[in-house]
């Protein structure tokens, strides 16, 4: 007998862990993550994500279930920590400049972020729904 895993497990474990690394992917800041459309955006992402770790539950039996937990946590935190855009109008730049540069400011680790030459607020969806 071999201990050779069968390619229902492979798949599996191929479907599970690519939709937990899948869902990571809403963790990258985008400007596409604005406050107005960042729902659409984590749901694009968590769909697929989604998918692979059910198929992986149907294959993979007592391990799939334990993979889809871990999953579950996975997702919560994807959905109440990613990264949430609002930009800065360019006329409101220097308001936000009183004592140092939003580029200091973004390498003190200050949520400022310059992406498509355009800066912007990036904030935690949990901490913007909560504190504004």
């Amino acid at each position: 007998m071999s201990n050779a895993p069968s390619s229902r497990q492979v798949i599996g474990w191929i479907a599970g862990v690519g939709g937990i690394v899948i869902a990571t992917l809403a963790m990258r800041p985008s400007p596409d993550a604005s406050v107005s459309g960042h729902a659409s955006r984590v749901l694009v992402i968590l769909l697929p994500a989604i998918l692979g770790v059910t198929v992986a539950r149907i294959l993979l039996g007592r391990a799939g279930t334990i993979l889809a937990v871990v999953a579950t946590f996975v997702f919560a935190g994807v959905v109440l920590f990613h990264p949430v855009s609002d930009p800065i109008a360019d006329e409101e730049v220097p308001k936000f400049e009183t004592v140092y540069t939003l580029q200091e400011r973004a390498a003190q680790g200050e949520p400022f972020r310059q992406m498509d030459g355009h800066w912007y607020q990036v904030k935690p969806w949990i901490a913007r729904l909560l504190f504004f």
